[in-house]
């Protein structure tokens, strides 16, 4: 799976990137939801196959997983910029990212003759044991995610996807998570997640984008206490 995000992962990607573009201006991009997915495919420049393939592996992977479509909308909330009144279009999580997923689906067939119905399984090797916690911790403490996203929720979620889902896509989702609730990283929780998304395979300005809310003053100890 490494191989598969080289060379399109110097930058977010997939469900996390698409995420990202529903901010507080998005419609001046497209009129509907489903017209801004299809703008943003649109725009995707080189090696767009392949980056639209990811953006299917994660939807399907949050599909077939034992969400629930509340659960899938509360992931997908802390991952966009401005939940409110952007939040799901009118529809629950499910019923969003089916629509996501047929549009990504449909574009394969048309664009390169695949429609990837074989989902590959994640590989990845799971994430850190002190980005665990640090998650848990946080989220817990009601200071991890943006206003609008229900802290309990979250972390229940997203406990599943880096448990049974994919671990990778759980980094990607702390770290869009995080960049909407600009919550302070302490600085050893920031290499970990450096460390990790080398491991598997990003660029340098995926994690780094979050790099503004390193905070130094935290020492490991003081995490572990915290």
């Amino acid at each position: 799976m490494t191989e598969e995000i080289l060379n399109v992962a110097e930058f977010d990607f997939g469900i996390t990137r698409l995420a990202s573009e529903f901010h507080q201006d998005w419609r001046n991009y497209a009129r509907t939801s489903e017209g801004l997915v299809h703008t943003w495919i649109s725009e995707l420049g080189e090696l767009r196959a392949k980056k639209v393939s990811l953006l299917l592996e994660d939807a399907q992977r949050m599909l077939r997983s034992e969400l629930s479509a509340d659960s899938l909308g509360t992931l997908w909330n802390a991952c966009v910029p401005w939940v409110w009144p952007a939040g799901l279009f009118g529809r629950d999580g499910r019923e969003w990212l089916l629509q996501v997923s047929d549009i990504a689906r449909s574009w394969l067939a048309e664009n390169s003759g695949s429609e990837l119905d074989v989902i590959p399984a994640c590989q990845h090797d799971p994430l850190p044991a002190p980005v665990r916690q640090w998650i848990d911790k946080t989220a817990s403490a009601g200071g991890l995610i943006q206003q609008g996203v229900s802290d309990s929720e979250f972390l229940a979620a997203w406990d599943e996807i880096a448990d049974n889902v994919c671990p990778e896509l759980a980094l990607r989702i702390t770290v869009r998570s995080l960049l909407n609730s600009a919550h302070p990283v302490p600085g050893y929780i920031y290499g970990e997640l450096e460390r990790q998304g080398a491991a598997y395979g990003y660029g340098e300005f995926l994690v780094a984008a979050m790099e503004h809310l390193i905070d130094d003053e935290v020492t490991e100890s003081q995490g572990r206490e915290y």
